[in-house]
């Protein structure tokens, strides 16, 4: 019983922290940077563009989130990586795909998970909005109108996307100590856990 006791305890300690331990803190950009390169949460309102996709990227639901003092805790699995091929900005998903639009005409989204210039990005910043938009090579701007996800015509409110960037800290995940007292019979116990019998 000791130590059936001792198990389920320590079980429920690290399993409290299941639920954050892939969680990350992003933090609303508020200035243009130098350099766009990083891991971001994309976001029109409280909708964020879904970073885990592997396929049914045109026309994708939002993931909903929480916006607390400027800032969102989610799993890094919804996040997006923008990068440099070159002189040039790409789009990718947490889960390995660029994303973009070549077509200056037509609505829609390209996702592939090798690199060409079809996926190049550019940015335009909106200094009094805060806001940004990520236009593809053909000039379509990624937006969330309602509920769908895609590139737009750059005319369109939906397109000025607000992104969150990822606060590094100096621990990527949780860290659990617990202290195990030995007694004199060689039974290793949690203290307060045990009956003692």
């Amino acid at each position: 019983m000791k130590h059936l006791k001792l198990f389920f305890a320590l079980f429920a300690m690290l399993a409290l922290g299941v639920g954050n331990a892939w969680a990350a803190e992003y933090e609303l950009v508020t200035s243009e940077p130098s350099d766009w390169s990083g891991e971001y949460l994309v976001v029109y309102n409280k909708g964020c563009f879904n970073g885990s996709l592997t396929t049914g990227f045109d026309k994708s639901a939002p993931v909903d989130v929480t916006i607390s003092n400027n800032k969102i805790n989610l799993d890094e699995k919804y996040a997006m990586i923008i990068g440099k091929q070159g002189t040039a900005y790409s789009l990718k998903t947490a889960s390995g795909y660029y994303i973009g639009r070549e077509s200056s005409s037509s609505n829609g989204m390209d996702a592939s998970q090798t690199w060409s210039t079809k996926y190049t990005i550019n940015f335009t910043w909106d200094a009094t909005k805060k806001t940004v938009k990520i236009a593809g090579k053909g000039g379509k701007c990624l937006g969330l109108n309602s509920t769908t996800w895609r590139f737009y015509a750059a005319s369109n409110t939906y397109v000025n996307l607000s992104l969150y960037k990822k606060v590094e800290s100096g621990s990527e995940e949780p860290v659990y100590s617990v202290t195990l007292d030995q007694p004199a019979n060689g039974i290793i116990s949690a203290e307060g856990l045990t009956d003692g019998k």
